[in-house]
């Protein structure tokens, strides 16, 4: 875990806090307080004003700004498969089945505000809902069914389950299925974000609001990108390989 720099005093402004690690904008959000065009007011003043503690909303503040960065040292072919699916499913999937209704609703939105003054990013309300949408039921497919059958299949290729080899006939064509429906659709989705947004770049006179919005979506493709190497770089062709493995011993 690595922490931002950003050192918050209680007279700096909502916005200038937002504006320096888009992160702090999520615990305004949670006590209602604007940080876009109602935010230049000081952060002390802010929650006096509102009965808050100060010294708790900046420890509040300082905790939002914690980011997770894994070393590229890191080997993830060196990890057991049920730690693999285990971290995927805490970190990555976990991740997305809280973030994704927030940032949905951020979506929605900013574009509802601003769909006059961005015409072009009109189409973010719909390709946001259909991502989450994609994101979600994968997530719900993969460890209800995948996930426990690799499993399976790992401690029968282990020897830990004896019988568990008559099983290993069929991840093959749910994965393919997968392939060609999941990953084309968030393909197609990330492609159309990368590109009415100049790759997650705010315009120069953008309001915070907007900086937020285009930062949380780069962030859901970061961690897209890095789930989806563990998942089909890594963990599906290794438990591919072990079904090859154990049908070929039937």
């Amino acid at each position: 875990m690595e922490l931002a720099t950003q050192d918050i005093k209680p007279g700096d402004s909502i916005s200038e806090i937002v504006k320096r690690t888009y992160q702090t904008a999520d615990v305004f959000s949670k006590y209602g307080i604007d940080y876009c065009c109602g935010g230049k007011w000081p952060l002390k003043m802010i929650c006096e004003n509102r009965g808050l503690d100060t010294d708790k909303i900046i420890e509040e503040l300082h905790l939002a700004q914690y980011e997770m960065h894994l070393s590229h040292l890191i080997n993830y072919l060196e990890w057991e498969v049920d730690f693999l699916i285990d971290f995927i499913i805490h970190i990555h999937h976990r991740y997305f089945v809280t973030a994704m209704p927030g940032i949905t609703a951020l979506v929605e939105s900013f574009i509802n505000k601003h769909k006059e003054k961005y015409p072009g990013l009109a189409d973010l309300t719909k390709h946001i809902n259909n991502l989450s949408e994609t994101i979600l039921k994968g997530i719900r497919r993969k460890q209800e069914v995948l996930f426990p059958y690799i499993k399976q299949i790992s401690h029968a290729h282990a020897g830990k389950e004896l019988y568990a080899s008559v099983f290993a006939r069929t991840l093959k064509k749910p994965l393919e299925e997968m392939m060609q429906t999941e990953t084309k659709q968030v393909n197609e989705l990330l492609t159309q974000f990368r590109i009415k947004t100049n790759s997650y770049t705010p315009p120069d006179n953008s309001c915070v609001t907007h900086k937020v919005v285009f930062a949380r979506l780069r962030e859901v493709d970061i961690n897209l990108q890095h789930n989806r190497h563990l998942e089909y770089d890594i963990l599906f062709p290794r438990a591919l390989a072990m079904e090859r493995e154990l049908v070929a011993k039937e």
